[in-house]
């Protein structure tokens, strides 16, 4: 970036001043978190900087600042959606932990460990709404009645939904071990 492009920095620091408030305004009304719409914005305020040579200056600063913003927040979303795609950490946690209190030989031990291990690249595998009724059971604690109640559904289609879901794990992570034999 040449010195004729950057921007004067009274000329910016004008700008900033006058569409801060309304660029951190619109972030929060997208859907950012409090405690992230004022990285988001200064974010937003450093690529507005670095590309002043690409702004036309017969237009609105302040709806093209909040376009750079809503794209970064976009972005952060996308990252945060790959990251849950990958697999609730918390729920192989729990799940894991579940397997550990059991009292089990050796051997046996050994080899739900494997399972255990296996756990997390099968769950990722799972519909979102498989995940999201694991999670209720098993990180929250949730009975089947009260998930049922909360979901609208039987009682007993919970219950059957959970076991097609472990027996779903259970084959994913059988296959995984018979392959890698």
């Amino acid at each position: 970036m040449s010195d004729e492009n950057v921007p004067l920095a009274e000329e910016f620091c004008d700008l900033v001043e006058m569409h801060h408030v309304s660029l951190r305004v619109f972030l929060r009304s997208s859907g950012a978190r409090p405690e992230s719409v004022d990285d988001i914005a200064q974010e937003a305020l450093l690529v507005a900087y670095r590309k002043w040579d690409q702004f036309d200056q017969s237009r609105d600063f302040g709806k093209w600042v909040r376009g750079i913003g809503f794209k970064i927040l976009v972005n952060e979303r996308r990252k945060i959606a790959r990251r849950k795609r990958i697999y609730a950490e918390e729920l192989c946690d729990i799940l894991k932990e579940k397997a550990n209190e059991c009292f089990l030989k050796d051997k046996e031990a050994e080899i739900w460990q494997d399972k255990a291990d296996l756990l997390p690249d099968c769950l990722s595998r799972l519909p979102e709404k498989s995940r999201d009724l694991l999670k209720r059971r098993y990180e929250l604690g949730e009975k089947a009645p009260l998930i049922s109640k909360a979901l609208g559904k039987k009682t007993d289609a919970i219950r059957k939904n959970l076991s097609r879901i472990r027996v779903l794990l259970r084959d994913c992570i059988n296959a995984k071990l018979e392959s890698a034999t």
